[in-house]
């Protein structure tokens, strides 16, 4: 159980890492159709959006569609689909004044984050398949007085942690 525990520190530390996306700041013209973007409104387009649709939001998350002359159109999801394969999202279009967006930013895939994911999610891949295949390999160096410290000890390698009680 104590080799649970600390391996669940890493994993933890993991699941908050984790994004292999991040959103780059751009300009409305720079976007290709179809691309993921978040678009902050102005003011002025948030007024416009509620007067519309009866919904206030600052920020618009879907796809751009197209450019309309003036406008933009976004593909943004409305009604989750059902939750088995072969449901889809309800998706509906959102046409925006150009000037009623204040930022756009695009989605890309995030090099460097992605690269800590996957090695960090192969070590502790690595780790909980060590422990399952040689037992709880974690020893309590305490002396009793409820602030020992914690190891992981491995052919070639001692982790040691200290942990408070």
């Amino acid at each position: 159980m104590k080799a649970v525990r600390i391996c669940a520190i890493p994993i933890l530390f993991l699941i908050f890492l984790s994004g292999c996306f991040s959103y780059v700041p751009t300009e409305i013209e720079t976007v290709p159709e179809g691309a993921r973007v978040t678009a902050t409104l102005t003011e002025e387009g948030r007024q416009e959006l509620y007067r519309r649709t009866g919904i206030e939001r600052e920020t618009i998350n879907g796809k751009l569609v197209e450019r309309r002359g003036n406008s933009v159109v976004f593909s943004v999801r409305s009604v989750l689909g059902s939750d088995n394969l072969t449901g889809s999202d309800l998706v509906q279009h959102v046409d925006v004044l150009r000037e009623h967006v204040g930022r756009i930013d695009l989605k890309e895939i995030d090099g460097p984050k992605t690269t800590l994911l996957i090695a960090g999610g192969s070590a502790a891949v690595a780790v909980v398949s060590y422990l399952a295949m040689t037992g709880d390999p974690v020893s309590s160096g305490g002396d009793g007085s409820g602030g020992g410290s914690e190891s992981i000890q491995f052919p070639f390698l001692v982790l040691r942690f200290v942990l408070p009680h």
